[in-house]
């Protein structure tokens, strides 16, 4: 099935932090975004600001999504929502996307729920976020969709905030996520111990189960600077309001993929801004490319869209090396 841009994009969690600028970058694309989540008031409030129709439900009683084109869920924990939603979604020949980083959900839904995609005429792609597909479209554009086929021996994902001041759907997210973490390791999904290095903690998210889907790795490695963790450490003592007020500023970032193989080595790296920000206009273009037929139903990793290194060049980054083609950089 084919959808196209006169079917609207239900945005499930739309008045949350993430889920308000995904309603903002669909809107400047010129898409009709159809707000959803639990709260009738908070909808209402924010539907009649936009002009737009809203929905208040549930994931335990979600209704027919009839007519809507793609869901895009904002509303964690994802081990919750994910599920429920994607069901619906795939009744109404809708496609799904999600935003998380969270392991146990995309593991389901790239898995368990690909031969679902697939015979309803749809696409299901869960990590459409700064954890996930932001690494997995770099390291994509980096050694290209069709490379010669030679697996990459290593690839590192080294991302460096400024700052880390949590939603409180990324706090409510870790609670409900305790536990070993998987990570891609000599080709299979392990729970070896992390590793440590100075200044650094290693991350497990959906970027372990991403990349293999659809990209000859055999070791990824994914991890952040240690002072960020503590800064998400102790915004655990904030109020939700001090949270708010010191996320305003934006927490800039930088990801930095490094792709080895034999004696060969590549490296891309891109920064912007506010890594909770550019969500927003991630899964805008996402959600562009899926309602315009733009992949295969299945399960389907961000990296598998089309012109990746293109989608990157659309994205509000303050920087971007070697360039915003990439293209296989010796």
């Amino acid at each position: 099935m084919t959808n196209d841009g006169s079917r609207p994009v239900l945005v499930y969690g739309a008045t949350g932090h993430t889920g308000q600028a995904v309603v903002g970058a669909l809107t400047e694309r010129g898409l009709v975004a159809v707000l959803a989540g639990r709260d009738p008031d908070r909808l209402g409030a924010l539907a009649g600001e936009l002009g737009v129709e809203s929905r208040a439900f549930g994931v335990d009683a979600v209704p027919d999504l009839a007519g809507v084109g793609l869901v895009v869920n904002c509303a964690g924990p994802f081990a919750d929502t994910a599920l429920p939603l994607a069901r619906a979604a795939l009744a109404a020949g809708a496609h799904y996307v999600d935003i998380a980083a969270e392991q146990p959900s995309t593991l389901a839904l790239l898995h368990s729920w690909a031969g679902r995609a697939e015979r309803a005429g749809v696409v299901v792609m869960p990590g459409v976020g700064f954890f996930g597909a932001l690494g997995d479209l770099v390291l994509t554009s980096l050694v290209g969709q069709a490379d010669d086929g030679a697996p990459w021996d290593r690839v590192d994902v080294e991302v460096e905030l400024a700052g880390w001041h949590p939603t409180d759907g990324t706090l409510a997210t870790g609670d409900r996520n305790p536990g070993d973490r998987l990570r891609l390791h000599e080709g299979l999904l392990v729970t070896t111990p992390a590793t440590t290095a100075p200044g650094r903690v290693e991350l497990r998210l959906s970027e372990h189960l991403l990349v293999p889907r659809h990209l000859p790795v055999r070791t990824l490695q994914t991890t952040v600077n240690a002072s960020a963790i503590e800064d998400l450490e102790a915004a655990r003592d904030l109020t939700p309001d001090e949270r708010l007020r010191a996320r305003e500023a934006g927490d800039p970032y930088s990801v930095r993929v490094i792709a080895r193989r034999g004696d060969e080595e590549r490296t891309a790296e891109v920064a912007g801004e506010d890594f909770y920000a550019v969500t927003g206009p991630l899964v805008a273009e996402v959600a562009l490319a899926l309602l315009s037929g733009g992949l295969p139903p299945g399960a389907r990793a961000p990296g598998e869209l089309p012109d990746p290194a293109g989608l990157l060049g659309r994205l509000p980054l303050s920087r971007v090396k070697p360039s915003a083609t990439f293209g296989p950089v010796p």
